[in-house]
């Protein structure tokens, strides 16, 4: 998968969530290894979205990993919930922002 299409970065994304709803995360582990190695970014824009959507799938699974005890405020179930607000932000190519959760801004994901 190349990061320059955001359609790539969405697909990612749905995988996750496929994943967490059938709490089998080892696909998802590769696709996200395997869109990492892709070539850079050129849009900075999107390039915006890719590094903050990286951060926030490495996290999902670093929490998946460890039964949901890290990365607090963020919930289990929270986790599809901003993955669904990160493809519809991706996918209309909205401008970058923080996600909010129950009234808190996520600047670190």
């Amino acid at each position: 998968m190349k990061k320059q299409n955001p359609s790539a970065l969405i697909d990612l994304l749905r995988t996750g969530v496929e994943s967490h709803q059938q709490m089998e995360f080892s696909s998802f582990q590769k696709a996200f290894d395997s869109y990492e190695k892709s070539e850079p970014a050129q849009d900075s824009t999107f390039s915006t979205w890719n590094a903050y959507v990286l951060y926030f799938i490495d996290c999902w699974i670093d929490a998946a990993n460890h039964e949901w005890q890290y990365h607090e405020p963020i919930l289990k179930g929270d986790w599809v919930l901003l993955a669904e607000e990160l493809i519809r932000a991706v996918s209309e190519s909205c401008p970058f922002e923080p996600l909010r959760l129950r009234g808190d801004i996520l600047e670190n994901y």
